[in-house]
């Protein structure tokens, strides 16, 4: 009679998770308080004590741990508080499956997540279109019902966003292709939705010693920050062949992760940042003997540069002004342009020509100082420090013309299909090795595509004419603002 009755509450669960879907708290009581009062004391704490960093361009993205949250919640703190009044309407949630083996992304379709704060809905239509984007992605219930791993930041989520609806989906262990095939579809239906984000949900190394999960886990993160899946692949593959004392893995929700990042890149993030790491023997609950890592980043969709003339005139002014200063006392002049524009940061190249001949060109490629500064430092370095070429002197600078381009953020791609020629740079990577084209390197030449790449190569990168066709190279390609002296 008693295992009748329960076997009739176990289906009428179900068939309330099924039918109902009012998906109930599965661990408020034990990761994180049931009580609403203390539920929202603890948070409240959490945001109060993490400190906000100043970013520029869109958050695309975040990622947050899932432990407890007396362990990881202080870290997944320093993502929510970058959300706090943001117009973000929807939160595609990716997370691992602890409890279910399964060979495809489930995804929680209807209804609504219930926490001691009350329902968050299910953006249905939404789910409905991801579903049908990848065979690999489909409706599933069952797995999310006891998964910690996305339920523990909903209430987070419900403290820092208004009127937003969710997207669950638990991914187990796949191979790098499928998690690059879910990850690509998943930014064919993003594409088009208008205030939306990724939650990734993962921890980081798993039970070694607290000196190990440091070094282990701060080498994991620079690579997310590099937003490259295969370096990540191999970096957890290298990390794991060493055989660290009681390391279990990297990152608990490695696929998730790989795919998060190859969505957030089709959708066009270019910058990841490290907000905040620790680990469980940082806080008072845990020893250093055995620790899990936790660490918190924010994927950002780069602002695109858009210069007036008079800002153009001004940085021209600024490369033309630093040249004359250093080869009059050799001293680097100082500028503070009234513009804000010229204030954010941004990449650029700075190009010197002498009776239409190339003189010197040196640039950065990713945006690390003001853009006035890395104009002024790359005048002086396409002056001075282009080895192809002598020094510029004080009797020739009235003779050469200076032209600027100011870069887009780079975008990595699978196929040159996507090189525009005249319209994007290039950029190729091997091995430590990489080369740059602008893209008026073809309008100059008329090179075909192919034949370009081989330039880049075997010209710039010092690699083989076809290194180019190698899977292990990467491929980079951007836009420029181009501007000149009259």
């Amino acid at each position: 009679m008693k295992d009748l009755i329960v076997s009739i509450i176990l289906i009428s669960v179900s068939l309330t998770f099924v039918f109902g879907q009012v998906r109930q708290p599965a661990v408020a009581g034990a990761f994180y308080p049931a009580e609403k009062t203390e539920l929202e004391g603890i948070i409240k704490e959490f945001l109060k004590e993490s400190k906000i960093q100043d970013i520029s361009g869109e958050i695309l993205g975040v990622m947050v741990p899932h432990a407890g949250y007396v362990f990881s919640g202080g870290v997944a703190s320093y993502s929510y508080k970058l959300l706090i009044n943001k117009d973000i309407k929807t939160v595609v949630m990716i997370g691992p499956s602890h409890q279910f083996l399964l060979d495809y992304a489930a995804v929680y379709d209807k209804g609504s997540f219930l926490t001691p704060f009350g329902e968050v809905k299910i953006n249905e239509k939404l789910a409905e279109k991801i579903i049908k984007s990848n065979k690999l992605i489909k409706a599933s219930t069952e797995p999310h019902i006891n998964e910690h791993s996305l339920e523990v930041q909903i209430p987070f989520l419900q403290k820092v966003l208004k009127g937003f609806t969710i997207v669950p989906i638990l991914i187990s262990h796949f191979d790098y292709e499928k998690c690059e095939l879910i990850g690509k579809s998943l930014a064919k239906v993003l594409k088009d939705e208008k205030n939306c984000i990724i939650l990734i949900s993962t921890d980081l190394s798993h039970y070694p010693p607290y000196e190990v999960a440091n070094d282990v886990d701060m080498q994991v993160l620079r690579e997310i920050e590099n937003l490259n899946p295969i370096s990540l692949i191999n970096l957890n593959d290298r990390i794991m062949k060493k055989g660290y004392k009681r390391l279990l893995c990297t990152l608990c929700g490695f696929e998730g992760v790989i795919t998060g990042i190859v969505c957030l890149k089709e959708l066009g993030v270019s910058k990841a940042i490290i907000l905040k790491y620790a680990n469980s023997g940082d806080t008072k609950y845990g020893d250093k003997e055995k620790v899990v890592g936790y660490g918190a980043v924010a994927f950002i969709k780069e602002t695109q540069y858009e210069l007036s003339d008079s800002e153009k005139k001004e940085l021209l002014l600024i490369a033309r002004e630093s040249i004359e200063s250093f080869l009059k006392d050799g001293k680097v002049k100082k500028f503070n342009p009234k513009s804000k524009a010229l204030h954010k940061e941004g990449a650029a190249f700075v190009t010197l020509r002498k009776n239409g001949n190339l003189r010197g060109c040196i640039g950065h490629l990713v945006a690390q100082l003001p853009l006035y500064e890395t104009v002024s430092q790359m005048a002086l370095a396409a002056a001075f420090r282009d080895f192809r070429f002598p020094s510029v002197t004080m009797e020739e600078l009235k003779d050469i013309k200076i032209e600027i381009s100011v870069l887009s953020p780079l975008k990595r791609i699978n196929d040159i299909k996507e090189i525009k020629m005249g319209k994007h740079g290039v950029v190729v990577e091997k091995g430590g090795n990489s080369g740059v084209f602008l893209p008026q390197v073809a309008e100059e030449t008329g090179w075909t595509k192919e034949e370009f790449l081989n330039h880049l190569c075997s010209d710039k990168a010092g690699l083989s004419p076809n290194a180019w066709q190698d899977k292990d190279t990467a491929i980079y390609i951007f836009t420029v603002i181009k501007f000149e002296e009259e």
